[in-house]
């Protein structure tokens, strides 16, 4: 008889034995990527770029499109959004660009000072809630700081598709201008603007937005200040608000959750008490009702619920202001009731 078979099991590395579970808060980190590069771009920006951990060749990674997002599980068990940088058809690797900020919450000071070449790590699949139209006669990109990222990536696919576009890059001092050699290099119009003051920069913002058409989309991506300044002066201007799209990093409102409301929804049947202190995300997942989340912030759009019945009290900075005056849908994670009941599509 032949010897008996003897399985040989490859150890698992210390680097994947020690990848955090798979989430099932709504944060969901399915894909394991390798960082295979880290270059400074600037004193305070570095340029990441993940691969996925087979080396074959036709390894690939699920598309972004541009505008999109991945929600990076760090190594010091944080999760957190970075735009992807990617140009049209780079599937085989993902790439960001993340400064580190001097008042980091742990996501940027992990990334600048804990992650080295070859880490494995745990990220979701691209999420678009800043998506490009492709259909604009003319689009307006308006990019503050590290802002850009998003912003670079349509770039880089309007400048693929042969579409007219500009490019406006508001920055504090010239390092933070960054791929301006790429930038310079591509077909659309790339413009610079270092060192405004506020009131410099609401003029320049008012001389740019001067002439709307319906034809032409705008985006907006920066600091909370500049964002406001340019989303007021493009409504000044009687931008129509479909044209308008914005991207925040985080919420800077101030959000009050002292109120306790009620929630029915109607597809599971359930009815729940959101007391004050808690949210409504954390309150469906309690019992059983998983959403996707990403920021839970309100800034991304990812948790997003429609409202069936009842009056909202918004405090994201996701929705436009005809969307909240509609009433008809809400971000679970920060938004509360004003009516005493809420009912849901869920």
């Amino acid at each position: 008889s032949p010897a008996p078979w003897i399985p040989i099991i490859a150890a698992v590395s210390e680097n994947q034995a020690s990848l955090p579970a798979m989430s099932d808060t709504g944060n969901s980190t399915p894909l394991r990527i390798r960082v295979a590069s880290i270059d400074s771009l600037s004193p305070t920006v570095r340029h990441f770029r993940f691969e996925p951990l087979d080396d074959l060749p036709e390894s690939q990674l699920p598309t972004a499109q541009p505008g999109a997002h991945i929600d990076v599980q760090l190594p010091n068990g944080l999760v957190r959004q970075y735009s992807l940088i990617n140009g049209p058809g780079e599937t085989d690797h993902y790439a960001i660009a993340v400064k580190r900020e001097p008042a980091s919450r742990g996501g940027s000071q992990a990334l600048h000072e804990q992650l080295r070449v070859g880490d494995l790590l745990a990220s979701s699949v691209p999420r678009n809630n800043f998506t490009l139209r492709r259909d604009a006669e003319h689009t307006h990109l308006i990019a503050g700081g590290i802002g850009l990222t998003p912003l670079l990536a349509m770039a880089r696919a309007l400048h693929h598709m042969g579409r007219p576009y500009t490019l406006h890059h508001f920055a504090a001092q010239d390092t933070e201008l960054l791929f301006q050699s790429e930038l310079q290099a591509m077909s659309g119009e790339y413009l610079c603007h270092v060192g405004l003051t506020p009131s410099q920069t609401a003029a320049t913002m008012a001389e740019l937005l001067a002439t709307p058409d319906a034809h032409q989309h705008l985006y907006l991506c920066g600091p909370a200040p500049m964002l406001q300044c340019a989303r007021d002066t493009a409504a000044a201007c009687q931008w129509p608000e479909h044209t308008v799209h914005f991207e925040y990093f985080s919420n800077p409102e101030a959000r009050d959750d002292s109120s306790a409301f009620e929630v029915d929804l109607a597809r599971s049947g359930l009815s729940l008490n959101v007391p004050a202190g808690q949210s409504l995300l954390s309150v469906l997942r309690e019992n059983g009702v998983t959403l996707p989340s990403s920021c839970e912030q309100g800034a991304c759009g990812t948790c997003r619920v429609t409202v069936l019945d009842g009056t909202p009290d918004h405090q994201d900075v996701y929705l436009s202001e005809s969307e909240k005056a509609r009433g008809d849908c809400l971000m679970s994670c920060v938004s509360r009731a004003r009516s005493q009941k809420l009912t849901l599509d869920l």
